[in-house]
């Protein structure tokens, strides 16, 4: 296995924790009282195959966050939503993206990107957001230190 692999497979495994740790906590299971909403920003486009949950041949990582997350006791249509909103198109695309995502008060928000984390940032900072791409998160105070799992920023 080639070390860009090996980090490649953190990455994967750091996304699947955080997700379990920002928001969707044990705690939250055993209180299962209300469907979750896990809210997801992608700068791809929605037709792209890399957004499909239904993917096969190790494309898309939807399929493995979504048998991930049933590990942990969360199954989309019973106690779990997945929203995805694609900010392909510019600016404009994302800014909508943001907001209809904002509006359905999710849980806990992923971006794919250092981009959409940063607009989502600069709309929210009371829902945690799991970023799985990040350019210098530190630096940016996305988050206190690396050990972090989510964006969440220090109050202001």
């Amino acid at each position: 296995m080639t070390s860009a692999g090996a980090r490649e497979l953190t990455r994967r495994g750091l996304l699947r924790t955080a997700i379990g740790a920002a928001a969707l906590t044990p705690a939250a299971a055993a209180a299962q009282d209300r469907v979750r909403i896990l809210g997801m920003l992608s700068n791809l486009p929605m037709s792209d195959p890399l957004m499909s949950a239904k993917a096969t041949g190790g494309y898309s990582r939807l399929p493995r966050l979504i048998s991930d997350l049933e590990t942990y006791g969360w199954v989309l249509g019973r106690n779990l939503r997945l929203e995805i909103r694609s900010s392909a198109g510019g600016p404009d695309a994302r800014d909508t993206a943001i907001r209809e995502l904002l509006a359905l008060n999710p849980d806990v928000i992923i971006t794919i990107s250092s981009i959409e984390t940063a607009a989502m940032l600069a709309k929210t900072r009371t829902i945690p957001i799991v970023f799985s791409t990040a350019a210098d998160p530190v630096d940016r105070a996305w988050c206190k230190a690396w050990r972090d799992r989510a964006a969440m920023p220090p109050a202001s």
